[in-house]
């Protein structure tokens, strides 16, 4: 009967469903307390956020390059914890964020600690400007359905730009870092940064890319794509960690075919090196 009633339901009122997923989900962030992390700031939304402990190789790399007179540019900034340890450094900070409830813990991160000169953008980027609809919540909201297992029921329209649109031809002699962790939608982000990818000096990315993690297809169809895409522009690619090891096109071949990893993660580091 329950369940009769959950499918009429999904059936007849989806964007009420929707609704309440957003309001619960929010209410629950909406009650955590402050915190006082490791790593100087103050912060609020997720557990391993406040003690310091979350994504150590993306928090080392983000860390040891913020700083001021430095650029870095968070797509996907989520709750803004590498917003706020960037700031905290010193940089100057970019924060792209489209989810109305990610977007309120943000704020609320930003302004405990009193910083009102960071640029947040309330926006999804993609190929082109326009509207679409994004699942799901937290850290793993995505533009793409079923992403992680997110209910199509929980879904909110955004607004879309492009990365060149936001950037334009600002901050052009300054040192950036540009974060890009969109849950699936890597290849679309970056299709729209064609100026952004061939800036001279040319950004640091880091850009989350998932082979099989978490992908509704079980195997990511663009995950070769997002580093042809690099390679074209000039740039070498790099697996996170303590030792940064280069990603040759062998590599991608051999993960591809085995639907697993021989070394690294799903952070990389695209960097143009010279000779």
């Amino acid at each position: 009967m329950i369940d009769g009633i959950k499918r009429f339901a999904r059936r007849r009122f989806p964007e009420a469903l929707g609704a309440i997923h957003s309001f619960r989900f929010a209410r629950q962030l909406n009650a955590r307390k402050m915190q006082q992390t490791p790593l100087g700031f103050r912060f609020v939304g997720h557990q391993a956020m406040e003690d310091g402990s979350f994504e150590p190789d993306e928090t080392r790399l983000i860390g040891t390059f913020a700083a001021p007179g430095k650029v870095y540019v968070d797509v996907g900034a989520n709750y803004g914890f590498f917003a706020c340890l960037a700031r905290q450094r010193g940089a100057h900070v970019v924060a792209i964020e489209p989810l109305p409830s990610n977007l309120e813990i943000l704020y609320r991160n930003l302004a405990v600690n009193d910083w009102n000169d960071v640029e947040v953008v309330p926006l999804g980027l993609s190929t082109k400007p326009g509207v679409a609809t994004i699942y799901g919540g937290g850290t793993a909201a995505s533009l793409m359905q079923r992403w992680s297992g997110a209910s199509e029921t929980w879904k909110t329209t955004i607004a879309l730009s492009t990365l060149d649109i936001v950037l334009s031809d600002r901050f052009a002699d300054q040192e950036l870092l540009i974060k890009i962790d969109v849950e699936g939608l890597e290849l679309q982000v970056l299709q729209g940064a064609v100026r952004t990818l061939a800036r001279d000096p040319a950004p640091t990315w880091l850009v989350e890319i998932v082979l099989t993690e978490h992908h509704p297809a079980g195997l990511n169809p663009a995950f070769r794509d997002v580093f042809d895409l690099f390679w074209s522009a000039g740039y070498t690619a790099f697996a996170l960690g303590a030792e940064e090891r280069v990603v040759t096109s062998d590599d991608v071949d051999r993960w591809v075919a085995n639907r697993r990893r021989d070394f690294g993660y799903w952070s990389y580091v695209f960097r143009k090196t010279t000779a």
